[in-house]
């Protein structure tokens, strides 16, 4: 009986530090999402410009390269 409280304690304990870990996690992203400045996921495929995916409307420039055939889509 000793052993099955022990267990069913420490199983407890565990549960409550993944929730808890859990739920900072969850805060962080969107603490990090509400700071992000610029999101350049290079997959425009054509063009010279790349449109930043933030919402902040930073698009920049792409100069000296050249699309090509990559494993989704195309890549810089």
């Amino acid at each position: 009986m000793k052993c099955w409280r022990k267990s069913s304690t420490m199983l407890g304990w565990i549960g409550i530090i993944i929730i808890v870990l859990s739920g900072t996690r969850i805060v962080h992203a969107a603490l990090i999402r509400d700071t992000i400045e610029v999101v350049y996921l290079f997959d425009e495929g054509k063009g010279d410009v790349i449109e930043d995916s933030s919402g902040n409307g930073r698009d920049g420039e792409i100069t000296e390269a050249k699309y090509v055939k990559g494993v989704f889509g195309t890549c810089l």
